[in-house]
């Protein structure tokens, strides 16, 4: 049998081990579990319903993937029986219900999607596709309605999270799931004993294959809980490896950042953490801040926390998630090079070619920063249903992002086109950013750097109302601390105070630059004014 999600993820399911399975927290501090045999016969009967819904091989269908079994039972068994899952944001991610209900009717019309997977909060008025429900299957004998999908037919398509006129599908393929499903637990050493950990969105790359799929593939237990459920308490989450020995998690960058400034709290108790059995934290999707990994690794060291426990590493949907990651034994790196602290994420996993190109078209020297080109691995071969190429002539995947290589070690210094030349050197914008995000009256996150007309724009958001007079200090401490950490003058009247929500972030925390660019230009954002009495 071919290495599909059916041969090597649903059917194993049935002799994991009884008591190993799926923990899911909801966000009301209950807990519900379901046992990886369970999930077989919960996937049976989906796959069941499905087909006699006139569901089958090649149907697309759309998945709002919500945190819930429904969802994961959904995926699973539409794979299973052939059909063409389309992973997508839920209603519950943010954005405008009216928004999301035009990017639904708009993947439905451009793609063919036949169904819709029902999720909370969905409204299915003006879709002109029904909705179906696996939680409403009932489990009955064995299913034999199974398909038999080669390496190179399609498993799911992943989307981007953004709601864009241009909605971008990533086609994973049986094939490359597998290959890179075996290439994180050869490179994690994972074992059935071991315990995961996610609340990431399972609508994106990291959370989907990373921290939901790994696991099921490799048998051991995981714990589950909601993006909102983090927002709302980081320390009661931490609390939660501690008490339940997860050894294996991960966060982007802004979830770190986060935690960190909601530990720093004066009322934080954390006299009962251990996390001595937490030997992988993965650390991904933005751009890695070296600070707010030392400040968290030095405040938890007492708490059992292994230095050697976080772990930057790169990758993509269109790799299907990682490329590149810190080997489990080896300290975090950094480098200077790129004129800023800069985070080594490993070297690149085997089967991937690296390339790095130079802004004139050429290989960069060794230590010089180039775009990244990546081929082979798991790199896919195309957008779903799009003109739009996603490898070059040679095979490389152009990914828009920077970096270099030092001692075998990849290092990203950013984006190409968050890029910028001030005073005749170069800036990547993250690295101002950082500076300013450890600031305790900015909101976890809330600092863009936009460049119009040739000069810098601060958007800072801050953590809760100020006086006038608060801000027009603020202004002034953010600018020093910008001069002081990095060297670049912004003058005070070009960093404006904007209302909560106004810096837009993807899912997994990348910063919507030219969303916010755009948004400032036209004067859509809700900026406040400084006056001595606001």
């Amino acid at each position: 049998m071919a290495d599909t999600i059916l041969s090597r993820l649903i059917l194993p399911l049935r002799e994991r081990a009884p008591r190993a399975g799926i923990y899911l927290d909801d966000d009301n501090n209950g807990q519900s579990f379901a046992a990886y045999r369970e999930i077989y016969q919960r996937v049976q009967a989906a796959a069941a319903a499905f087909r006699n819904a006139g569901i089958g091989t090649g149907t697309r269908i759309i998945i709002p993937f919500d945190t819930s079994f429904d969802c994961i039972v959904a995926f699973l068994a539409l794979a299973g029986i052939g059909a063409i899952p389309l992973s997508v944001k839920t209603p519950a991610s943010g954005g405008n219900p009216m928004e999301y209900g035009e990017y639904l009717r708009l993947l439905i019309s451009r793609f063919g999607a036949s169904f819709v997977v029902g999720a909370p909060g969905l409204a299915t008025e003006g879709l002109s596709v029904p909705r179906v429900h696996p939680g409403e299957a009932s489990a009955g004998g064995d299913f034999s309605g199974w398909a038999d999908p080669s390496e190179a037919d399609i498993a799911f398509v992943q989307f981007s999270s953004g709601t864009t006129s241009e909605p971008k599908g990533v086609v994973i393929k049986h094939g490359q799931l597998i290959r890179q499903l075996d290439m994180i637990v050869t490179h994690d050493r994972r074992t059935e004993q071991d315990v995961g950990s996610c609340w990431l969105p399972l609508f994106h790359d990291m959370g989907l294959v990373g921290t939901l799929l790994t696991p099921i593939y490799a048998g051991h237990d995981l714990r589950l809980c909601s993006p909102a459920r983090f927002l709302l308490d980081p320390v009661d989450w931490l609390h939660g490896l501690s008490e339940r020995g997860v050894s294996i998690s991960a966060i982007p960058n802004f979830g770190l950042a986060y935690l960190l400034k909601r530990l720093e709290e004066p009322d934080v108790d954390l006299s009962a953490l251990r996390l001595d059995k937490l030997r992988r934290i993965y650390i991904g999707s933005d751009t890695i801040d070296a600070d707010v990994v030392y400040l968290l690794a030095r405040k938890l060291a007492p708490y059992g926390l292994c230095g050697n426990a976080f772990s930057p590493c790169y990758g993509m949907a269109e790799a299907v998630l990682m490329v590149s990651c810190k080997p489990q034994e080896e300290a975090v790196r950094v480098s200077d090079r790129a004129g800023a602290a800069v985070v080594s994420v490993g070297p690149i996993l085997e089967g991937f070619e690296l390339r790095l190109v130079s802004a004139d078209g050429t290989t960069a020297s060794p230590g010089e920063n180039g775009e990244i080109l990546l081929r082979g691995g798991s790199i896919g071969d195309g957008y779903f249903e799009s003109d739009r190429p996603m490898l070059d002539a040679e095979g490389y995947y152009h990914t828009g992002d920077m970096g270099f290589v030092e001692d075998g070690q990849l290092y990203i210094s950013g984006r190409i086109g968050d890029r910028v030349k001030i005073n005749g050197q170069n800036y990547f914008l993250p690295h101002l950013e950082n500076a300013l995000h450890a600031h305790p009256e900015l909101r976890p996150g809330g600092a863009a750097i936009i460049q119009t007309s040739g000069e810098l724009a601060v958007l800072a958001e801050p953590s809760n109302f100020r006086s006038g007079e608060r801000l027009i200090s603020l202004r002034s401490e953010l600018a020093e601390v910008l001069l002081s950490t990095t060297g670049v003058k912004v003058p005070a009247e070009r960093i404006f105070f904007v209302r909560r929500g106004q810096i837009k972030r993807t899912s997994s925390g990348k910063l919507q630059r030219n969303l916010v660019a755009r948004a400032f230009v036209d004067r859509q954002l809700k900026i406040f004014e400084i006056t001595q009495d606001a």
